[in-house]
C-alpha cells in the first residue's frame, strides 16, 4: 500500500466516523423530539380533536428515518469502495472481514434503531387509540403509518454493502479495462 493509498484511506475512515457521529446525533435529536412533540399532543387530544395531531410525531420520526438510512447508505458505499479499490491491493482487510463478521451478528444497530422508531409510532397509535380515534380516516392514518415505516423497514434491511461492492467492480472493471 503506498502514500496515497494510506492517506486515501485514512480520509475515508474520518468520514466514516463523521457519518456515524451524525446518526447517532440525528437518533437523540429524533428520539428526544419525538417526545417533546408528544407531550404537547397528549393533553390536547381530547380538546382539539383533530388526527392530524397524530401526524405530528411522525414528522419527526419518518424525515429522521430517511436522514438515517441515507447516512447508513453513505457509509456502506464508501464500506464496499475501501473493499473494492483499497483492500484489493492491500493487507488491510478490516471492511471485508467486518463484512462476514455481521452476517454472523443477531444483533444490528439498524434493527434497534427500527425497534425504537417502531414502538414510539405504537405509543403514538395507542395514544390516540384509547382517546376513542377509531373513524375510518383514523384507522387509514395509522395504516399509512405502519406503511410507511414498512418502507422504511426495507430501505434500512437492505443489502446495499453488497450492492455497491457489485457497482464499485464494475467501475474497477472498466477502469481496468481502458487501461489497457
Amino acid at each position: 500500500m503506498n502514500e496515497d493509498q494510506k492517506l486515501e484511506f485514512q480520509e475515508l475512515r474520518d468520514e466514516f466516523a463523521l457519518l456515524t457521529q451524525m446518526i447517532a446525533t440525528t437518533m437523540n435529536f429524533s428520539v428526544a423530539g419525538c417526545i417533546l412533540v408528544l407531550s404537547f399532543v397528549f393533553p390536547r387530544i381530547e380538546t382539539e380533536n383533530s388526527i392530524f395531531l397524530f401526524w405530528l410525531p411522525l414528522l419527526v420520526i419518518y424525515p429522521s428515518c430517511l436522514l438515517i438510512a441515507s447516512r447508513i447508505q453513505a457509509m456502506h458505499r464508501i464500506a464496499a469502495y475501501i473493499i473494492v479499490f483499497i483492500e484489493s491491493n492491500s493487507d488491510l482487510k478490516w471492511e471485508s472481514r467486518l463484512l462476514k463478521f455481521k452476517h454472523n451478528q443477531k444483533l444490528q444497530f439498524r434493527k434497534t434503531l427500527l425497534w425504537i422508531f417502531l414502538a414510539l409510532i405504537f405509543f403514538d397509535i395507542a395514544i390516540f387509540s384509547f382517546k376513542g380515534y377509531f373513524r375510518i380516516i383514523d384507522i387509514v392514518c395509522y395504516i399509512v403509518s405502519l406503511f410507511l415505516f414498512w418502507l422504511v423497514y426495507r430501505m434500512l434491511n437492505k443489502g446495499w454493502k453488497e450492492i455497491f461492492i457489485e457497482k464499485w467492480n464494475e467501475i474497477k472493471s472498466h477502469e481496468d479495462a481502458t487501461k489497457n
